[in-house]
């Protein structure tokens, strides 16, 4: 029975709607806006109703609860026309005249109603989400397939054509009944939109961060809008939108009931395309007034061995007709109709090569609360592949009602899991990879290619992260092959959550389960990077990290999947991804703070022991007597006051202590992964396995640049930093491994309203941006290529290049963009480091973390750092190389080429080793520039020393030179580019003279105060705002120092005031132009740098502003008679993104958005760059 709302007098009303056409022969009950309510609660629970909308995002508000009652009890519903529930209509107040009576009595139609803006909430009440409207020119991409002219079997009516689903064999029949023809012609003129479903009410593991959510809401797509391809048929590879979607209600709130979406606003002025919604409607309403019935054909593994038997389990589910509460409390009595439903089944099952390996034919009566179960053994399988499983079910008694579901396994030959795929391995900045799949260590030495590490991750379009439990192998090879259709190299996947389901009887089936996963992402030709914790490791002990009983439980479960898949060396493992130290109880905390128990005091006591030796040097810096600690078992780990830093709190705290913990947790975890990583090594003998930890920004949580160590790539997941994605990207970027943007998608941002803050299309420009300026590092890879609905978070809903309806985003069209990029570059890269200049020879930069106080005061340290990466990035165009103060001594001791320049930005505490490691660095030819502090060691103590031996050695060097080029005696090498003026002295005392009479302080003792709100800095006047002058300070010593070190070329730079911490960055681009000596870019927010290729160059380009952004750049034309110069302007739309490919022989290719003109360079767009002013013959030069 079905319940029509349809008032021809109430908003959005369908015209001309002929019920018997869309409706049958069915019984009902046709309600108006005044009506409706009462209707609903006397439909009789006994029976199943069906309430039919069509009023599009119009519905009387106050049949609202009526409508939700109706729902909560089981019922079923058909909402169509647009953005459903999204437009409450409210009956207007009558208004009393004066001479008595009401002035709008007599009103009808639209006069009587008053439509409510546009809102969400209704739909999140229905767990319907908002829904976005689809802009179909969007998502067609940056170049849409081109229509034949005159092409006699393209649409009539526009540019997109409707088909149906596999599943919805009904569909399919009923189109081929109506029409003959392949697909539904659709109207220019029409309007879809999406909705953000989540599926899931509760946890299914509820003590785990990533668990995925209870399979409370089914969706099926009934039909997808795709463009019309070149030949005037769809091209079903592009699913635009979903006009037609089912939501089956198997558990919670809406336990038992159907409802059918139609999120589509036809255009009514278009006949035929009218009657096509009319007609579709018609052809869905048995389904849906037919009632939920889940049917699944589900092998018993989902891989087996040649020569084993095959087992399928049939299951047929009807809800039972229970009891609901709703929101409130009150009952609801759900309906309870006994009539058995009859369906006809048929199962086929096919071999890889087509032959039909079983078929079975089948009745099934199934009652309300019933549940019906086949084991069906087809036999042996004797060819390896997959096998695709068919499961055709129709209702007897209403046979247009038809479904087909699809569903396979694999049989595999040999007793070990073997994989095809040329494995990845890590490179300096890329990755390598060979011409062959090497059998053993002997074969590595073969010729490799560099790879830039491309993917996305993917778990299942349909069931998300229950896709271990519940395996499809058909769906994920259909999915991975669209997946590669775009360009990717690799996959991931792995558990985040359930890892209690492999200490049970199904652990065989999941390991099954894996390896068709694994064998298909073979056959694919796929990287497959599995993350096998997540957050935390599973604790078997009383601490994850430390406790021995928990890393030998960590261990054996590594060892398990190690083994399995050690000789296919595609396969990679990240260890963890998204790390805390401590417990599960302290996630997400932006340093690491004690858990509490045993084994973490224990090992801080050692830790602080091994580093520090004495029990006086601790006390010393933790500023503690004798009697607070007497003996080692007195330290303690630190308490939550201890980590605050903020001004305002005035009360005695060891801040210290708090620093010594965050790095000690950082060295725990760097021990802990390289434990985990020795069994990756033992077990795979390192054929091609690689290991990583997927790290997101995780502030002072364990960090890429503290563990890289351990792991053979680094990862960052770059989520929230939108302000400086450049620092978040080289925050990982380690020497001598490359890392990989792991996790790049677009986090939900809401207004004040709760609605969504960013459009689609905003979200596509700053997937696109965090896409290109992912060149920075050695890979990127997207999260997720399928919207994951079963999660309980808002957030996790809304994520991903496919929403969960099978309808592409605009996001999408920009992946596939940055995928030609990646196909056109697949044979170029070179192992070289990116943001060198323009024909440069590749010499590195450095920049230091000071981690002395990193770790004490992150926030103003994490500043100083970003501060001094815009700066290189976005106004010289180069990409330092991030290294920690820790990391430093070593380095200096390498007997490699030292950096051309290295940046130590606004050191407030600095180690001895580092200092030491510094003056080393720059006798051997590196340009130091130091801003900030020189004489506090790490323990905050003044070291006077420093400056005076700076002092000496600049003098001594600088002398050296002189009697070495017999230069004039007046000559000095020391600038005090403070005043603008050279300081004439050819003694360490003149010097000194020279400055305490321009400083007015003794240099020689030269003392550390606060800043002031206002400093002056090579003609800039730079402001400390906010609590900075009650934390940061400075050297007084001198305005700036710079002299020549060393007789390899090396120069040392000492500016006493920390201008990285300033709030304009003026200040420090002016220091640092001189220090590179040569003139900077305005910061207007566009990121331009370079990376060398086989045969050219790759120019990448990020515009972060809204409005067009652009760069002079220079380009040369050799000639009998000299070079021609001519200048070149590289124009980059708002916020958009792109890269130009530039031949060694002058031509030059674009991509994405950057544009090339004029056409006389050969060129190939990728993105939305933009070149021009320059012809043929030309060479780029920035």
């Amino acid at each position: 029975m079905y319940i029509l709302f349809y008032d021809t007098a109430f908003p959005g009303c369908l015209p001309a709607l002929d019920v018997c056409r869309v409706l049958g022969h069915a019984t009902g009950t046709r309600a108006t806006a005044d009506t409706l309510a009462a209707v609903l609660d006397a439909a009789a629970p006994a029976n199943t109703h069906t309430l039919v909308m069509l009023h599009g995002a119009y519905f009387p508000e106050a049949a609202w609860p009526s409508i939700l009652r109706f729902l909560q009890r089981g019922g079923n519903l058909i909402a169509a026309g647009g953005p459903v529930f999204s437009r409450p209509v409210a009956q207007r107040q009558p208004i009393v005249c004066a001479g008595g009576g009401n002035r709008n009595e007599t009103d009808t139609g639209a006069e009587r109603w008053v439509v409510a803006p546009r809102t969400w909430a209704y739909c999140r009440a229905l767990r319907l989400g908002p829904f976005s409207a689809v802009d179909l020119a969007g998502c067609e991409g940056e170049h849409p397939v081109p229509r034949k002219a005159g092409d006699k079997d393209a649409s009539p009516l526009g540019n997109h054509a409707l088909t149906p689903t596999e599943e919805a064999s009904f569909l399919r029949e009923h189109l081929h009944r109506t029409t003959g023809q392949p697909f539904w012609p659709l109207s220019p003129d029409d309007c879809y939109w999406a909705p953000t479903p989540q599926l899931s009410e509760s946890k299914v593991y509820a003590d785990e961060e990533g668990s995925t959510g209870t399979k409370d809401t089914l969706l099926l797509p009934l039909a997808h809008v795709h463009p019309i391809a070149a030949d005037g048929r769809p091209d079903k590879s592009r699913r635009l939108a979903t006009p037609l979607l089912l939501l089956d209600q198997a558990n919670g709130t809406f336990s038992g009931g159907r409802w059918l979406l139609m999120p589509w606003q036809p255009a009514v002025q278009h006949s035929s395309a009218y009657a096509t919604f009319l007609d579709l409607l018609g052809a869905c309403f048995p389904l849906v007034n037919a009632g939920y019935t889940q049917s699944t054909l589900q092998s018993e593994f989902a891989t087996y061995m040649e020569n084993d038997k095959v087992a399928l389990r049939l299951v047929v589910y009807r809800p039972r007709g229970e009891n609901a509460h709703n929101q409130h409390g009150d009952a609801l009595s759900r309906k309870t109709a006994d009539v058995a439903v009859h369906w006809s089944i048929a199962i086929t099952v096919h071999a890889p090569n087509g032959a039909l390996f079983h078929s079975k034919k089948l009745e099934v009566a199934i009652n309300p609360g019933a549940t019906y179960s086949l084991l069906i053994v087809p036999g042996t399988p004797e060819t390896p592949g997959l096998y695709t499983m068919t499961l055709y079910q129709r209702m007897c008694n209403t046979p247009e009602v038809s479904l087909l579901q699809y569903n396979g396994f694999l049989v595999r030959s040999g007793q070990h899991i073997t994989g095809k795929v040329p494995p990845l391995r890590p490179g300096l900045h890329l990755f390598h990879d060979s011409s062959s799949c090497p059998d053993d260590q002997s074969t590595m030495a073969r010729p490799q290619r560099p790879r830039y590490m491309f993917g996305t991750t993917y778990m299942d379009s349909r069931v998300q992260r229950h896709y271990l439990l519940e395996p499809n192998p058909w769906r994920w090879s259909r999915d991975m092959a669209e997946m590669r259709a775009v360009g990717i190299n690799v996959i991931r996947t792995g558990l985040w959550c359930g890892w209690s389901e492999w200490m049970t009887k199904r652990r065989e089936a999941l390991l099954r389960a894996l390896d068709a996963f694994i064998l298909i992402a073979c056959q694919h030709r796929l990287q497959v990077i599995f993350s096998v914790f997540a957050f935390t490791p599973a604790p078997a002990g009383k601490h994850p990290f430390l406790d021995p009983k928990s890393i030998v439980a960590q261990q054996a479960f590594l060892a398990l999947l190690c083994s399995r898949y050690a000789k296919v060396p595609s396969v990679h493992w990240d260890l963890i991804n998204e790390p805390s130290f401590g417990g599960p109880q302290r996630l997400w905390d932006s340093r690491a703070q004690p858990n509490g128990d045993v084994y973490e005091a224990a090992a801080f006591r050692d830790w602080l022991r091994r580093r520090y030796h004495t029990l006086e040097r601790v006390r010393t810096r933790w500023r503690c007597t004798v009697s607070e600690i007497a003996s080692w078992s007195d330290l303690k780990v630190p308490t939550e006051a201890d980590y605050s830093d903020a001004v305002g709190n005035t009360n005695f705290r060891h801040m210290l202590r708090a620093a010594d913990f965050t790095r000690a947790s950082q060295h725990w975890f760097r021990d802990w992964a390289a434990r985990m990583a020795t069994i990756v090594t033992g077990r795979s003998h390192r054929i091609g396995h690689m290991v990583t930890v997927g790290q997101d920004e995780g502030a002072e949580r364990p960090l890429p640049l503290y563990h890289a160590s351990s792991v053979d790539f680094t990862c960052t997941h770059p989520w929230w930093n939108n302000d400086d994605l450049l620092w978040d990207h080289l925050m990982a970027r380690t020497r001598g491994k490359p890392a990989v943007a792991a996790e790049v998608g677009m986090m939900l941002a809401r207004d004040v309203s709760g609605d969504q803050l960013r459009s689609d299309s905003d979200n596509a420009m700053l997937l696109a941006r965090k896409l290109y300026i992912a060149l920075s590092v050695g890979g990127v890879i997207q999260w997720l290529w399928h919207t994951n609905a079963y999660m309980v978070s808002d957030n996790e809903c809304q994520i991903g290049l496919v929403r969960s309806d099978g309808s592409e985003k605009a996001e999408l069209g920009v992946f596939r963009e940055f995928g030609r990029l990646m196909h056109a570059l697949k044979d170029r890269w070179l192992d070289e480091a990116p943001g060198i200049p323009y024909g440069g020879d590749g010499d590195s930069i450095w920049l230091m973390v000071p981690d002395s106080q990193w770790f004490a005061r992150p926030a103003l340290t994490r500043g100083a750092v970003r501060t001094a990466v815009r700066v290189l990035g976005y106004r010289f165009g180069l990409l330092p190389q991030l290294i920690t103060e820790e990391e430093l001594p070593e380095l200096a001791a390498m007997r490699a080429r030292p950096p051309r320049h290295l940046f130590a930005p606004s050191v407030q505490l600095l180690s001895h080793a580092a200092f030491e490691a510094l003056l080393m660095l720059a006798q051997r030819g590196t340009h130091i520039c130091l801003t900030g502090v020189l004489q506090r060691d790490e323990d905050g103590l003044l070291v006077q020393d420093r400056v005076t031996r700076l002092y000496a050695q600049l003098q001594q060097d600088a002398t050296a030179q002189a009697d070495a080029s017999e230069c004039d005696s007046t000559s000095s090498s020391y600038e005090d580019l403070g005043s603008a003026r050279i300081l004439e002295a050819t003694t360490l005392q003149a010097t000194l003279d020279a400055i305490q009479d321009a400083a007015g302080i003794p240099a020689e003792t030269a003392s550390v105060r606060s800043v002031t709100q206002y400093e002056p800095v090579l003609g800039v006047m730079a402001r400390f705002g906010g609590e900075k002058m009650g934390m940061v300070h400075k050297s007084t010593s001198l305005p700036l120092l710079a002299g020549a070190c060393g007789h390899a070329g090396g120069r040392f730079t000492w500016l006493g005031v920390p201008v990285e911490l300033a709030d304009d960055a003026s200040a420090t681009a002016a220091l640092y132009a001189k220090v590179l000596d040569t003139c900077p870019r305005k910061d207007s927010g566009m990121l331009l740098f370079s990376r060398r290729l086989r045969d050219g160059w790759l120019f990448t380009a990020i515009n972060e502003s809204s409005a067009v952004a652009s760069i002079p750049l220079l380009a040369t034309k050799p000639g009998n008679s000299g070079s021609t110069e001519a200048s070149i302007t590289l124009a980059m739309p708002p916020g958009e993104a792109g890269a130009v490919v530039v031949d060694d022989e002058g031509t030059n290719s674009t991509c994405s958005g950057i544009s090339t003109e004029p056409s006389s360079m050969v060129t190939h767009t990728f993105g939305r760059a933009r070149l021009a002013g320059a012809g043929e013959g030309w060479e780029l030069i920035v």
